[in-house]
């Protein structure tokens, strides 16, 4: 009966029956396909939440108003609260959120809808009460199958880099102050150098006159003879130790006045030997004349002489020569020479060619003159034995 029905079914309907049944084909072909896509799109979905996961740094998926819908185990570990703590409530109450620098929630949300995107500096509470400083990138992103937007938030924690960027910037005010202090107790020990070096000086120049005017009225044969020696011999040394003072004041303030003008070397080589009682030592070589301070080529030869007297027995030669439009004056001696260990530092505040008394401001103070008026001086070593130091100047008709 009922194929007796079917076969008398009109052509008509015969027609429906078969757009029917091709309809019904094309939707279960359709839901095969979305549950195609649904599988592809959950294994998408797995995927992108394993890379999140991987992300060192706390990820936070949010709604706009702020609810939680997922974070990464790196935010889990950051705030010390599970997913399922937190999932559903809002992110701002959660960490007590404090926007660094200022700013609200509201102008955050503002700048999300209007820009797609906020950076910034923020603070969150973990859940033991620590306080964290975080830079935080946030972009509004619409995940595949969703009607809403949702926010990307990307924190990573800066509060340990912080706190040793303020310790570096407060070490770095202490040691301004420091500096300003240490600059300042330099300044009042030159003061005091230099006032102390003129003051030594009126009394001293006393002292070396009344020892010449001694030295000449006793006879050869009068028991004070060496005695006055002495007072004149100790005082000259005094002397330089003054000069030699106020020389480094005078260095270390910048307040070399080096005024060059022509200069008779081998004159004012003999007048500075002379002054200090070292006249019976040889000047060897052509005369030239150099540009010089007279009063600092003066202070030059006889530190470079005195300092052959303490340490060397004695210059045992100057010689000057020549060198296109460099002239050098050599002072020699036959001592024991500078040990190789202290040649780095002979130039150098305190430096010594040898043990014996003094500053050790001598070839310090004579560099730095040199140095002043265009010259140099330098330290050779002498064969089998000895020293040389060379004074270099510029030659006057260069």
């Amino acid at each position: 009966m009922h194929d007796t029905e079917v076969g008398e079914l009109s052509a008509r309907e015969r027609a429906e029956l078969q757009r029917l049944r091709e309809q019904r084909t094309a939707t279960e072909r359709m839901a095969r396909r979305a549950e195609e896509l649904l599988t592809a799109n959950a294994d998408r979905v797995r995927q992108q939440a394993t890379l999140l996961e991987l992300i060192p740094a706390g990820v936070i998926v949010r709604e706009m108003d702020g609810r939680i819908r997922w974070w990464n185990a790196g935010a889990a570990w950051l705030y010390g609260r599970t997913l399922d703590e937190v999932r559903g409530r809002i992110s701002h109450d959660v960490l007590a959120t404090t926007f660094i620098g200022g700013g609200t929630a509201r102008e955050q949300r503002e700048s999300l809808e209007s820009d797609g995107r906020w950076d910034g500096l923020l603070q969150h509470v973990s859940a033991e009460g620590r306080e964290l400083t975080l830079i935080s990138r946030q972009v509004v992103h619409k995940p595949q199958g969703e009607t809403d937007p949702q926010v990307l938030e990307i924190n990573t924690d800066v509060t340990a880099a912080l706190a040793v960027e303020h310790a570096r910037d407060r070490a770095a005010a202490a040691l301004a102050e420091r500096n300003i202090e240490l600059e300042a107790a330099n300044q009042l020990k030159l003061d005091i150098i230099g006032m102390l070096g003129h003051e030594i000086s009126n009394p001293l120049s006393a002292i070396l006159g009344y020892a010449d005017l001694l030295a000449g009225e006793l006879p050869p044969s009068s028991p004070h003879k060496r005695a006055v020696a002495a007072i004149d011999r100790q005082a000259q040394r005094l002397d330089d130790i003054v000069r030699e003072a106020l020389a480094m004041v005078a260095i270390d303030a910048g307040n070399i006045n080096a005024v060059r003008q022509e200069v008779p070397l081998r004159d004012e080589i003999r007048r500075a030997l002379e002054n200090t009682g070292h006249g019976h030592v040889p000047v060897v070589g052509s005369d030239e004349r150099v540009l010089f301070h007279p009063g600092h080529l003066h202070q030059i030869v006889a530190s470079l002489v005195s300092n052959a007297a303490r340490y060397a027995g004695g210059a045992t030669a100057l010689r000057i020569m020549r060198t296109g439009g460099t002239v050098r004056v050599a002072v020699e001696d036959e001592g024991p020479g500078v040990p190789e260990e202290s040649r780095p530092r002979l130039f150098d505040r305190q430096g010594r060619s040898g043990k014996g008394p003094g500053l050790g401001l001598g070839l310090y103070v004579a560099r730095s003159l040199a140095r002043a008026n265009h010259g140099e001086v330098f330290h050779e070593a002498r064969s089998p034995r000895g020293s040389c130091f060379v004074v270099e100047a510029e030659t006057a008709d260069r």
